[in-house]
């Protein structure tokens, strides 16, 4: 039977240990076997000669000057600042491509047949998520060295007796954490515990009885350095999954000081074990409580749109699917959620698209828009006297919302905001008085408000003196499963920009910047800039095509068909177009603005430009002549949506955030 698992990759995170870090490089690279094993170091800021020697390594591969015991070996190392070791070991698992990964520090080391005997486990058992082994604990002042040994065990053996894992002899598929995320990086000790809990909760896992590395106690290991902090962070992970009030630690510390408990054992085992049965019992009645979880399918969410948007116009803008993917989702939650829209009874023809629970709440009276966004809620007042939160789509609605909270004071008002108007209009040098003001009662008056980045968090508190804890911030959200890499043929000589076709996206410099290029440019979208845009590109002798709109699900498939995407804008909130074009694998550029630099890593998973012409232009050569630095972009882009703005997280977040204000 051919091997299933044949890649392998060891993450080092590496912070001032120049001391052992050789010793560690050494025991991976001396690995042997029928494999493919990449080691994989993330430099975490480090300030000694750490970096010096995995250069040596690194020149030593290169020039064949190690021999080589498995079928392939490399070694790959990356810096940045300091983030601390669970952040490094997150970057090392997304930069790596096996199937399997273990987590070496870099003052621990691997026995010589460590990773060949974990290969042929995962072969023989490719079931499993997680398979670990045994460790030695060495005392680096007396050089003596200790058995740490492992158990067998499930989530609830590990969760109540507290028992942990060897972390370096530890080994899991990248399955899994695909499908539980990445380690925990406001942990700071005990990552590993929350992640080993967490893959036991969602996976299979085996206990190897052998001795696969051994961990070093000296005053760099966090464990010492850092003792109290690592025992209350284990406490607050066994609160987190629901574990025992008892420490275990101190149980065992008060059982050893019990009088004749040694002789005892030895004497009478039998009762001994019966008497230790009994009172485990009782103790594993006294958890923590689980978090309660409020029923919010006994409630109602209103959602009022902007001042004059129906559901028509989001179609027409090719926005329909994209505007109500996440209130199909939230449905599933909520008694009914009603959504009221600007459009008359025309709109009920678009209920056919939402969840049988979600109700359309039109416009049933003759009457202007701007006297109908005072009215709306006393015309539908049963509505808004049944419900339990309000919530707003953008500032423009928050009017209508904010006299639906008089009139019930008693629900929830969330202003939820794509972007800050104000402070759009500030980076137009437009002073509006009356949207200032608007943003100020609003923000007085709500319970709670979502934004899109931090930087408009940032300037909200800031500018109308507001507790942090009022804003959360909650990134506009992307469905990865339409959104996503499509196996289709790809223009080679041309770049795509998706938005409005106006100032703030700062076209122009995008078109003169591939001026005298072999590059040509498709803008989907429109605006009232678009003739003039045309005028420009023929003036420049750029070839621009004009595609129009393009409904939202229909874009996915269109993107796949180029390699690069760029937004050139002089500001953004948080732009959805590069959002979803990092998600399908594009290579993206953008400019180094509020918003775009919250998204874009710059040579990580994307490149960052002054909003110039030439700033443009130098990296618009730099990426369409070098296809490997395109393909690492779009991986990376990609990885980084899936973790952060995946459709299913953002509701996740927001669902946390209904149930707490219950």
């Amino acid at each position: 039977m051919s091997k299933k698992f044949r890649n392998i990759s060891i993450i080092t995170p590496f912070y001032n240990q120049e001391e052992t870090l050789e010793q560690t490089i050494k025991s991976v690279l001396s690995q042997k076997g029928d494999f493919n094993l990449e080691h994989i170091i993330i430099n975490d800021g480090s300030k000694d000669n750490g970096l010096e020697i995995i250069k040596k390594y690194e020149l030593l591969l290169k020039n064949k000057q190690i021999s080589v015991y498995c079928n392939r070996l490399d070694l790959k190392w990356f810096e940045q600042e300091n983030k601390g070791f669970a952040n490094a070991v997150n970057k090392g698992i997304k930069e790596s491509s096996g199937e399997i990964i273990g987590w070496l520090n870099s003052d621990d080391y691997f026995e010589p047949d460590a990773l060949e005997s974990i290969m042929n486990e995962f072969n023989n058992h490719a079931e499993m998520s997680l398979i670990y082994g045994d460790c030695f604990s060495l005392y680096q002042k007396t050089g003596h060295r200790k058995l740490l040994s492992s158990e067998p065990g499930d989530f609830e053996k590990f969760l109540r007796r507290n028992h942990s894992i060897c972390q370096p002899a530890a080994f899991f598929t990248k399955s899994i954490i695909d499908k539980i995320g990445y380690l925990d990086e406001s942990l700071k000790c005990a990552p590993d515990y929350d992640l080993w809990l967490r893959i036991l909760k969602n996976g299979k896992s085996l206990h190897l009885k052998k001795i696969l590395a051994t961990y070093r106690q000296w005053e760099k290991s966090v464990t010492v350095s850092k003792k109290d902090l690592c025992d209350n962070e284990r406490k607050e992970v066994m609160k987190r999954h629901g574990g025992n009030i008892i420490d275990p630690k101190t149980i065992y510390a008060l059982r050893a000081k019990i009088p004749f408990s040694s002789y005892f054992r030895s004497r009478f085992p039998k009762t001994y074990n019966l008497i230790k049965k009994i009172f485990y019992f009782f103790i594993d009645k006294l958890k923590y409580a689980k978090p309660k979880i409020s029923n919010l399918k006994k409630k109602n969410l209103v959602l009022f749109m902007t001042s004059g948007m129906n559901f028509k116009n989001w179609e027409k803008s090719g926005l329909l699917s994209r505007e109500i993917a996440p209130y199909n989702l939230l449905a599933d939650y909520f008694k009914n959620i009603f959504i009221f829209t600007y459009g008359d009874k025309s709109e009920l023809a678009y209920q056919k698209f939402l969840k049988p629970n979600i109700k359309i709440i039109y416009k049933n009276i003759r009457m202007p828009i701007r006297l109908y966004y005072w009215l709306a809620p006393f015309l539908h007042l049963p509505t808004v006297l049944g419900s339990h939160f309000f919530k707003t789509n953008q500032m423009r609605g928050a009017k209508t919302a904010l006299i639906a909270k008089f009139i019930n004071p008693f629900a929830k008002l969330i202003i939820r905001t794509g972007f800050t108007q104000s402070l759009f209009n500030q980076q137009k040098n437009i002073l509006d008085k009356k949207i200032i003001s608007l943003e100020k009662k609003a923000y007085k008056k709500c319970d709670l408000a979502f934004v899109t980045s931090k930087e408009d968090k940032n300037y909200i508190t800031s500018k109308y003196n507001l507790s942090e804890n009022k804003i959360r911030v909650i990134p506009n959200y992307i469905e990865t499963s339409v959104f996503k890499p499509l196996n289709l043929n790809k223009f080679s000589d041309r770049l795509v920009f998706v938005g409005r076709l106006n100032e703030q996206k700062n076209i122009f410099s995008l078109i003169e910047a591939i001026s005298e290029t072999n590059l040509s440019l498709d803008i989907i979208g429109s605006g009232e800039l678009k003739e003039k845009l045309r005028s420009f590109a023929e003036e420049k002798k750029v070839p621009v095509n004009f595609l129009g709109v393009i409904p939202n699900d229909s874009l996915p498939e269109t993107l796949n068909r180029y390699e690069i995407f760029v937004l050139p804008s002089l500001y953004e909130g948080m732009p959805k177009t590069l959002l979803e074009a990092m998600s399908c694998g594009l290579a993206c550029i953008a400019t180094d603005v509020p918003g775009s630099r919250e998204v874009i890593n710059d040579n990580h998973n994307g490149l960052l430009s002054e909003i110039y012409a030439e700033s443009l232009k130098k990296n618009i050569l730099k990426l369409s002549g070098d296809q490997s630095l395109r393909e690492k972009l779009g991986k990376n882009a990609r990885h980084f949506i899936l973790e952060n703005y995946s459709l299913s997280t953002q509701i996740q977040k927001e669902i946390n955030i209904y149930q707490n204000l219950i």
